[in-house]
């Protein structure tokens, strides 16, 4: 048997159908057994989103990406027990926050300034270039959610040429990795 892994979560609670806990120490990996991983489609993709966003009501999470399977719960227990110290930090991170996407199109430096005020709103950024926008995820604690998107709008609104769209709130895949 597989275990296909959705999320380390805090606390050990299982209220997800179908989604096993592995608790260790204060936090839990959600999990399912499979006899093989599910195939990456669309519907699989959004089962899986599904999952992590009912995990994340009411407690921090670290979304695991889609598809990532151990070969038993002994290799998942071996992981809680040897990466816990880096799970409790990293939930710390996002504890109480979202993500929010901002996508800008037009010139990457342009852009990259024009977004610099939604940094300030957020507990943490990534801003992505591309060639012809910029991609920002932002760490908002949830209650600021309502005033990041004004801000956007605000944005939005004071430059015409500007093509801003605000997407979220997501479980924060953008910042579980290690900081």
């Amino acid at each position: 048997m597989t275990v296909y892994v959705y999320a380390i979560v805090e606390g050990s609670g299982a209220d997800v159908e179908d989604v096993r806990m592995l608790a260790h120490d204060g936090i839990a990996a959600a999990y399912k057994p499979v006899d093989e991983p599910p195939p990456a489609t669309a519907d699989e993709m959004l089962a899986h989103e599904r999952v992590v966003e009912e995990l994340m009501r009411g407690r921090a999470l670290l979304p695991v990406r889609f598809g990532t399977t151990l070969p038993d719960e002994a290799a998942l227990a071996d992981l809680l027990e040897r990466d816990g110290d880096t799970f409790r930090r990293l939930l710390g991170r996002v504890r109480g926050c979202v993500e929010l996407s901002v996508r800008v199109r037009g010139e990457p430096d342009r852009a990259a300034q024009l977004v610099r005020p939604l940094a300030g709103l957020a507990r943490d950024s990534v801003l992505a270039p591309r060639d012809d926008s910029l991609a920002g995820a932002y760490l908002v604690p949830a209650e600021d959610v309502g005033a990041f998107a004004e801000e956007v709008r605000r944005l939005q609104d004071a430059d015409s040429e500007l093509d801003l769209s605000l997407t979220g709130p997501w479980p924060p895949y953008s910042f579980v990795g290690a900081s």
